[in-house]
C-alpha cells in the first residue's frame, strides 16, 4: 500500500508535513491514519506525534507568558485597550490552536498503541533470542575447551585425578536445550551435536 504522498520511514521531514496537514485537516482522513500507523510507519508517526504534542505545549506557554505580557504594557499604557483587544484575540486563537492539535496528537497516539505494543513485544523478544544466542556461544566455547583440554592431558601423558574429576563433573553439566529429551542437554552431548550440524552444514556445500 502506498500514502497519499509517498516518504521513506526514515524521512521524518515528509512525515512531519503529511501528519500536520492531517492534524489540521477539518474532516479526519481515516484511510490516511490507519496506514501512518502501521509499520513501517508507525515508529516514525508516534516520533512526530511526541515532537508536535511537545511544540503545542510550549505554544500555550507562550500563550500565557504573553497574555501576563499584554496586561502589564496595558496598565502602563504602553499599548491601547484596542490593540491590547487585537493581541488576546490573537494569542486565543493560537492556544485553541493549540490546545485542538494536543487533542488529536494524544487521540492518535492512543490509536498507535496497539502497534507500539507488538513491536515492543518483538523487541524484547529478539533481545533475548540474541542473549540466549550468546549464552549457548559461550557454553560451547567453554565445551570444546573441556575436549580440548581432556585431548591434550590424554595425549601427553596419565590424566591426574583432579583432571578426571574436571572433566567429569564438566562434562556432566546440563543446560536448556528444547531439542533434547526431558529439555536438558550435558556439554559433551552438546559439543557432539554442534560437531555433527557442523558436518552437516559443511557436506551439503557446493565443491568447486
Amino acid at each position: 500500500m502506498k500514502l497519499p504522498v509517498a516518504h521513506d520511514p526514515d524521512d521524518d521531514g515528509a512525515a512531519r508535513v503529511l501528519i500536520v496537514d492531517q492534524l489540521f485537516a477539518e474532516d479526519d482522513n481515516e484511510t490516511v491514519w490507519s496506514l501512518l500507523t502501521a509499520e513501517p510507519y508507525v515508529l516514525q508517526t508516534d516520533r512526530i506525534l511526541r515532537q508536535v504534542d511537545c511544540e503545542a505545549l510550549e505554544q500555550l506557554a507562550l500563550g500565557k507568558s504573553a497574555a501576563l505580557s499584554v496586561r502589564g504594557k496595558l496598565r502602563s499604557k504602553e499599548i491601547s485597550k484596542r490593540q491590547a483587544l487585537l493581541l488576546e484575540e490573537g494569542q486565543t486563537t493560537l492556544t485553541a490552536q493549540a490546545n485542538m492539535i494536543r487533542q488529536r496528537c494524544n487521540r492518535r497516539r492512543v490509536q498507535l498503541e496497539p502497534a507500539l505494543k507488538k513491536l515492543r513485544s518483538q523487541e524484547r523478544d529478539t533481545a533475548l533470542a540474541l542473549e540466549r544466542k550468546a549464552l549457548l556461544d559461550t557454553v560451547i566455547i567453554l565445551a570444546r575447551a573441556v575436549s580440548d583440554h581432556r585431548r591434550c592431558v590424554e595425549g601427553e601423558h596419565e590424566p591426574e585425578n583432579h583432571d578426571r574429576l574436571l572433566w567429569a563433573r564438566l562434562s556432566a553439566l546440563s543446560i536448556p536445550c528444547v531439542r533434547a529429551a526431558g529439555g536438558l542437554i550435558t556439554l559433551e552431548d552438546l559439543l557432539r551435536q554442534v560437531g555433527a550440524e557442523g558436518s552437516a552444514v559443511r557436506s551439503t556445500r557446493i565443491r568447486p
